[in-house]
């Protein structure tokens, strides 16, 4: 028999929508893995933006799309706003700035199962919107490939599905973006991988140092390398059948990741400098890996919540 379940006047508001709290804990492998995932996206991105350079110079250089403002605020002629030391100082310390937010979030957001809760969601969403921001930065100094966007959906999104999953860790639409995420990620390598972007020659380099292909072998081993991805892009978002494609991102997401350390860091003298270069773009590819395996730990669930509901005894509370 059915039991009853009273509702509040919030509850009855909005129906079966309202999640119930659900008490969030390390042992919650969904909820551990995504966390982990956030706080080394975020600590690699704060590392990167604090000793190097992030590409904010291709956005705020660019005259189709920060001209308006320069005119608008300054009245500067865009030349002189170029050549403007100012100009300069202000784009480190907007990095350097960013970075800081980043580290300060990445500590900030293993307090989210506390009552700080709502601020820390605050932080990783605005966090998701920084990376956004960044994605586009990225897309510009490429040369407008789109694949770039795409590369970057996992890490981007990766603040914002952690918020989400405190708030409702048993939300279809979460599960739907979650794979969507992981599978655009994907999908953008595959448009490199397969040549219809340019290939990038340390994609090439990395399969040649690895594994001692020759070029053309390298070539040919990238081109399956991205009819799979174009696999995960669709396999992840398919029901009872995803959990083949999951494992494969996951196995392949890590290895891709650590190759950059297999093949720029040098175990003589230069293992410290290499490993400063380096380092951190290992350590922002983690939602590569666990973004997968945090989707394998729902699989169950997604499949469970895809499913049409024929009758009305199959419907549940939403929780």
């Amino acid at each position: 028999m059915p039991i009853a379940i009273k509702k509040s006047s919030k509850a009855a508001k909005f129906g079966n929508l309202v999640p119930m709290p659900m008490p969030l804990s390390l042992k919650n492998r969904t909820f551990t893995l995504l966390l982990v995932a956030c706080v080394l996206l975020l600590l690699g991105r704060a590392y990167q933006h604090l000793f190097f350079e992030a590409p904010y110079r291709s956005f705020f250089l660019k005259q189709d799309y920060f001209g308006w403002a320069v005119a608008w605020f300054s009245g500067q002629e865009w030349v002189a706003f170029v050549n403007d030391l100012r100009t300069d100082r202000a784009i480190l310390a907007l990095g350097r700035t960013v970075g800081i937010f980043f580290a300060v979030s990445a500590i900030a957001t293993l307090l989210v199962f506390r009552p700080y809760r709502r601020l820390v969601q605050g932080l990783l969403y605005t966090c998701t919107a920084l990376l956004a921001f960044m994605a586009f930065a990225y897309y510009l100094d490429k040369g407008f490939q789109f694949a770039q966007i795409m590369e970057y959906t996992a890490q981007a999104a990766t603040p914002a599905l952690l918020a989400w999953y405190v708030a409702n860790p048993k939300s279809i639409a979460l599960q739907w973006v979650l794979r969507l995420a992981i599978g655009l990620t994907f999908l953008g390598h595959g448009l490199y991988a397969l040549g219809l972007y340019p290939v990038p020659g340390y994609f090439v380099h990395m399969v040649i140092t690895n594994l001692g292909l020759t070029n053309d072998q390298a070539v040919q081993l990238l081109l399956l390398a991205g009819w799979m991805d174009v696999g995960v892009a669709i396999g992840v978002l398919l029901p009872r059948m995803d959990r083949f494609w999951l494992w494969y991102a996951a196995a392949w997401g890590f290895l891709t990741a650590l190759a950059r350390l297999t093949t720029f860091v040098f175990l003589d003298h230069m293992f410290w400098p290499s490993l400063h270069q380096i380092g951190f773009e290992f350590i922002i590819r983690t939602p590569h890996f666990l973004l997968p395996l945090a989707a394998l730990m729902s699989s169950g669930l997604y499949a469970k919540l895809s499913t049409p509901r024929n009758s009305p005894n199959q419907a549940g509370v939403g929780a």
